[in-house]
């Protein structure tokens, strides 16, 4: 027969077992609140140097919730974050672009958005390694796409090949 005391005891045995999956849920939370603050700030942004900036720290953002989805299994949601990262690499080249900036004079913003870009390619590498195939195509086809956009970005930066002459579709006049 147990006591009084016996059901309170159960009760702080089974709280303290769960506050370490409440705490993570709890992080994870504001984690994603964060997040979304963030990516509220990216959006509202006008000057395009400055969202590319930005790119660093949300990208780094999004592929931290990219890993967790793949993690736990949620493939759709993983995609999702995925496509917002692309969609959002994508808006910044094409209004850095727009602003017909030399950014091998003026790197500010075309440097953070390739270093985002890489790091991208790099993790979406190592996820595309740990997935199956059937699993594969959407993150392959989104990788493939920043992988254009690292070469043009690339290509900005540094627009003159090795051998001195003029990339493919530049003159030299």
């Amino acid at each position: 027969m147990r006591g009084p005391g016996d059901t309170w005891g159960l009760v702080l045995a089974a709280a303290f077992l769960c506050l370490p999956a409440l705490s993570l849920t709890v992080a994870r939370a504001e984690q994603k609140n964060k997040g979304a603050e963030f990516q509220a700030r990216f959006d509202r942004e006008p000057d395009p140097v400055q969202r590319a900036k930005l790119m660093l720290r949300l990208g780094a953002d999004q592929f931290e919730e990219i890993r967790k989805d793949v993690n736990d299994g949620n493939l759709p949601e993983a995609e999702r974050v995925l496509d917002q990262y692309r969609n959002d690499a994508r808006s910044c080249v094409d209004a850095l672009d727009a602003k017909k900036i030399n950014a091998a004079k003026h790197d500010s913003g075309f440097k953070q958005l390739q270093i985002s870009v890489q790091e991208a390619l790099r993790q979406l590498d190592e996820i595309l390694a740990a997935l199956t195939a059937d699993q594969q195509p959407k993150f392959a086809a989104a990788r493939s796409e920043l992988q254009k956009m690292d070469d043009h970005l690339v290509q900005e930066l540094f627009p003159s090949s090795p051998t001195g002459n003029p990339p493919a579709g530049k003159s030299s006049h």
